[in-house]
């Protein structure tokens, strides 16, 4: 998280496809917890920080670009998600589908955009996916970029 942060004034795009964790422990066992010693345990789990929210919040120049799995209002949720967080673009997987996404070599997805642009990809091979979205990135910055 700090390391991010740290680097973030020195760079011109990012593309974060997942958070690392929603949750984290919220107290740190100094040893290892035995099953001998306890039948139960309990956590309890805090919100991790939100290293691409905190990003939108300090950006300049910066393009972001975010990802979000969704399984019911996929749109309208990336779009807050994309409003919220101060993202220049989010991809969207719609993640109930058996036939695309997690466990699966293909994906379709939407890519929404700030000004309110949208472009659909076809069900295709991740590969071809992530260049996709890496020549639509290319595509905005060239556009920001262009007088």
């Amino acid at each position: 998280y700090q390391e991010a942060l740290r680097v973030f004034p020195e760079v011109d795009v990012v593309v974060m496809a997942a958070a690392v964790s929603d949750f984290y422990p919220a107290e740190k066992e100094e040893e290892k917890i035995s099953k001998k010693e306890r039948k139960e345990l309990t956590l309890t789990l805090l919100p991790t920080p939100d290293i691409l929210a905190e990003m939108g919040k300090g950006k300049e120049k910066q393009f972001l670009v975010g990802f979000s799995a969704e399984t019911d209002q996929a749109l309208e949720r990336a779009r807050e998600k994309m409003r919220d967080k101060g993202l220049n673009m989010i991809v969207v997987n719609d993640i109930s589908r058996k036939d695309i996404g997690f466990g699966s070599e293909f994906n379709q997805v939407t890519i929404l955009h700030q000004d309110g642009g949208q472009r659909e990809s076809p069900r295709a091979h991740k590969r071809l996916i992530s260049r996709a979205i890496m020549d639509e990135i290319v595509a905005r910055l060239s556009d920001l970029n262009t007088p």
